[in-house]
């Protein structure tokens, strides 16, 4: 094939419509690389129908209902938005935290300053970050800050469209926060809070913020929802227990990446869904706050709770000094059901909470039904306290000599399923317990 046929082929190739009149008078010349790339550029484009201009990217504020505002520190861009008392985040009213006490926030979070609790003394905060692990080198380039005024619930979304912004929003945001005492935040002493002091301190600027009482709500969360549900994060938590469902939502383990695109291109199109992210953070913070100070006030009467949840709440309680409210569910729990392994430590912490209120007949009960479990797997613990009953309660050595030969015989029978070290030493503590209660049931000192 010559240089002639060569050059027909080529021309007759889809490249000849892409061709200009100037190229196609020059058919006799061999089209160079560069004229090749760029007739299969043009073509792609066609053919997505992308040939005409590129559209501009769309800005923050043609996505986002807000304004620039000027600081000291330059500018930023800030949204407003205001929730009427009536408005439910899922299942849950905004105004229900309304009906928090200072009992149970002081309780909650071991601060005694929260006794001056009043919710329109606290602000509810949240931050967007380029990294998930904090440190010097992650920005804050979105802060949620939300509170009551009046009935009304009023959150601010200050946001830095680039890296120079970032000074202006946490200016704002000091200036906001000085009215505040008390600060609420989902894994903030964790992570938002130190981010925070430590953006400050980059930026030479002081803060409040570490100096206000906080509740950080995922310690409560935990102590009560570890053992139902999958985790304990935000999104698990807000889902399950306020009956929110999240629409057009942007994963938070995307979000750094979508503010890096953002930042490239200048289209905001993924970053106003950032805005919505961000809103539904705070309006969580505020049902799960509600939900956790009520569900301790009023454990009884606060939705549908299952058996793992009350056996929670009773440890909880429990922990607390408050063990009438801790009994109760506990015996909730093993009347609503909760799986096999927790049983025994239920009934454990009952027989406690009867002893210490030397409640001994409800304090027996509950050591005769570990017996019963301790049919399938051998434990100690409601032998030696029954013996303690008898032997130091009654003073009925011989009942108590007979409780603890019982319990030689067991273990004699478990010896194949115990440790032999645990063994060796469950069998020396009750020959010892042994010898000394029948040297009481002859009359004789024992020590």
């Amino acid at each position: 094939m010559d240089l002639k046929d060569k050059l027909k082929r080529l021309l007759d190739s889809p490249y000849r419509d892409f061709l200009g009149e100037d190229d196609l008078q020059n058919e006799g010349e061999l089209l160079t690389l560069r004229q090749r790339l760029e007739l299969i550029y043009r073509r792609s484009r066609q053919e997505q129908g992308l040939a005409g201009k590129v559209s501009a990217p769309k800005r923050i504020e043609e996505l986002v209902q807000g304004r620039v505002e000027e600081t000291p520190y330059g500018q930023c861009f800030v949204r407003e938005i205001d929730y009427s008392p009536g408005y439910c985040h899922g299942e849950v009213s905004l105004s229900t935290l309304l009906e928090v006490t200072p009992e149970s926030c002081c309780k909650l979070t071991g601060d005694e300053r929260f006794n001056q609790w009043q919710h329109s003394k606290a602000i509810f905060v949240d931050t967007e970050t380029t990294g998930l692990s904090g440190g010097t080198g992650t920005f804050i380039f979105m802060i949620g800050l939300g509170y009551f005024r009046g009935e009304h619930f009023h959150l601010w979304q200050f946001f830095a469209r680039d890296y120079s912004e970032e000074m202006a929003i946490l200016h704002l945001v000091e200036s906001l926060t000085k009215p505040f005492q008390f600060l609420v935040t989902f894994n903030g002493k964790q992570f938002d809070l130190p981010l925070l002091q430590t953006r400050y301190r980059l930026s030479r600027m002081d803060t409040i913020l570490h100096q206000l009482s906080h509740f950080d709500l995922i310690y409560p969360s935990r102590r009560i929802w570890r053992l139902r549900l999958e985790n304990c994060r935000l999104s698990t938590l807000e889902r399950s227990l306020l009956g929110v469902v999240r629409r057009g939502d942007v994963p938070g383990e995307e979000i750094p990446q979508v503010y890096f695109d953002y930042l490239r291109s200048q289209n905001a199109t993924l970053i106003a869904r950032v805005f919505y992210h961000n809103a539904q953070d705070i309006l969580s913070l505020v049902g799960l706050m509600a939900t956790i100070c009520l569900l301790y006030h009023k454990p009884f009467s606060q939705g549908e709770w299952c058996g793992e949840d009350f056996y929670s709440l009773g440890r909880l309680f429990h922990q607390l000094g408050e063990a009438e409210k801790g009994s109760r569910c506990y015996l909730q729990a093993l009347n609503s059901g909760i799986p096999a392994h927790l049983v025994p430590s239920a009934f454990k912490a009952l027989s406690f909470i009867y002893k210490k209120n030397r409640e001994w007949d409800k304090a027996l009960k509950a050591w005769d039904d570990l017996l019963v479990l301790g049919e399938r797997e051998f434990d100690l613990f409601p032998y030696e306290e029954i013996a303690k009953y008898w032997e130091h309660q009654r003073h009925d050595y011989t009942r108590a000599t007979e409780v603890v030969e019982r319990a030689l015989l067991h273990i004699h029978r478990a010896k194949e399923e115990l440790l032999p070290d645990r063994y060796a030493a469950m069998e020396r503590a009750l020959e010892y317990r042994l010898r000394r209660l029948r040297l009481r049931v002859q009359g004789k000192r024992w020590y």
